[in-house]
C-alpha cells in the first residue's frame, strides 16, 4: 500500500501547478492517512474512490488555486483603489490648506497695510 501511494501522490504532483503544490499534497497525504486510520481494509481503489483519481485532483487544485488568485487580485484591487483615494483626498486637502493659508496671508498682509495706511493717514492730520 505504502508503494502505491507514494505513486499515487506523485502522479498527483505531477499534474499539479508548483504554486503551493508542497502544501496540497502534504494535506491529501495526512487526509488519506487518517482515512486508513478510521477504516482499515482502506486500500487504494478504495482511496481513489474517496478521493478520486490523481487528474481529478490535481484539476481540483487548479480550481481551488484559481478561486483564490482571483480573491487575492480582488483584494489588491480593493486596496489600490483605497490607497489612490487616500493619496487624492491627502492631496486634496493639502491644496486647500495652502490656498487658505494664501488667502489668509494676502488678507493679513492687506489689513497691515491698511493699519498703516490709517496710521500715516491720522499722523498727517494731526500734524
Amino acid at each position: 500500500m505504502k508503494k502505491e501511494l507514494r505513486a499515487y501522490l506523485r502522479a498527483v504532483r505531477t499534474l499539479c501547478p508548483p504554486k503551493q503544490r508542497r502544501r496540497f499534497i502534504r494535506d491529501l497525504k495526512n487526509d488519506i492517512l487518517q482515512s486508513q486510520e478510521t477504516t482499515p481494509d482502506c486500500d487504494m481503489p478504495a482511496v481513489i474512490a474517496r478521493f478520486g483519481t490523481p487528474t481529478e485532483i490535481a484539476a481540483s487544485f487548479v480550481e481551488i488555486n484559481s478561486d483564490n488568485q482571483l480573491l487575492s487580485r480582488k483584494r489588491q484591487t480593493i486596496f489600490l483603489l483605497i490607497l489612490v483615494t487616500t493619496i487624492a483626498l491627502i492631496i486634496g486637502i493639502t491644496a486647500l490648506a495652502l490656498q487658505w493659508s494664501d488667502a489668509y496671508s494676502d488678507s493679513h498682509i492687506q489689513r497691515i497695510y491698511t493699519d498703516q495706511e490709517d496710521n500715516n493717514y491720522e499722523n498727517a492730520e494731526t500734524n
